[in-house]
């Protein structure tokens, strides 16, 4: 089991580089944990078979990313989509709606599951780079006839058998779907299920991220809604 600082992104000694797992092609700088790693690879191994260029495109990620990350997005300085894939205009929101606005697709600092070592967001790199495309990771990327249909209907056909699972698969309020967001189920699920809140509410009230004071008051709809998304532990056993 993950130590609270490991979960919440402040350290990453629990992370072996992926370039140590023989990955095939990968771009980017990318650790996770190691039975994460070893899993993937013999994934992308597997999809690489069947003409499939699975890549990561984002691992793990620092609690300083993912709070550089919350930061422009509530200051409207990068982009906030809804559901239609359509930019909001943050600026008019109260902060509490700018809080939910940025939850549906960005994950709180101290509680995104890419801290873990444990969870990718994956794209076909081949498909990208041979058409010139600038990913922007939305869902309709990832329908039969997006530039990552092909590596979606792979996955969903064989990521169990490599052990990852899609921990936002469904819509229950929170998260949005998520198609490219993939979890090394084995370690991802006892981590969710021993989540520090309390560690994370120290860690909040000690940051200086925008907008604290309105997450520290709605924390407990914030954890059941975005952090365990409901009943989707359901997707974890």
């Amino acid at each position: 089991m993950l130590l609270d600082e490991q979960i919440l992104g402040l350290e990453d000694d629990h992370l072996t580089d992926l370039s140590e797992f023989n990955a095939l092609g990968v771009s980017g700088d990318f650790a996770l944990i190691k039975e994460a790693g070893e899993a993937f690879v013999s994934m992308q191994k597997a999809a690489n078979e069947d003409g499939i260029d699975c890549q990561i495109y984002s691992g793990f990620r620092s609690f300083a990313v993912q709070s550089s990350i919350w930061q422009r997005k509530w200051y409207g300085e990068r982009p906030t989509l809804n559901d239609k894939e359509e930019e909001i205009d943050i600026n008019i929101l109260s902060d509490v709606d700018k809080m939910y606005a940025i939850l549906r697709f960005s994950a709180l600092p101290g509680a995104s599951r890419h801290h873990w070592g444990t969870d990718i967001d994956v794209y076909d790199a081949r498909q990208v780079n041979d058409k010139n495309y600038r990913l922007a990771l939305v869902p309709s990327e990832y329908e039969p006839d997006g530039i990552c249909g092909e590596l979606n209907a792979w996955m969903e056909a064989n990521a169990e058998k490599f052990e990852f699972i899609r921990p936002y698969a469904h819509d229950y309020g929170g998260i949005g779907v998520e198609p490219w967001h993939y979890s090394f189920a084995p370690m991802a699920q006892k981590i969710i299920r021993n989540f520090p809140l309390t560690s994370l509410n120290q860690q909040l009230m000690q940051s200086n991220l925008p907008g604290t004071q309105v997450i520290l008051n709605n924390l407990d709809i914030v954890y059941n809604r975005y952090i365990l998304n409901n009943n989707s532990l359901g997707d974890l056993i």
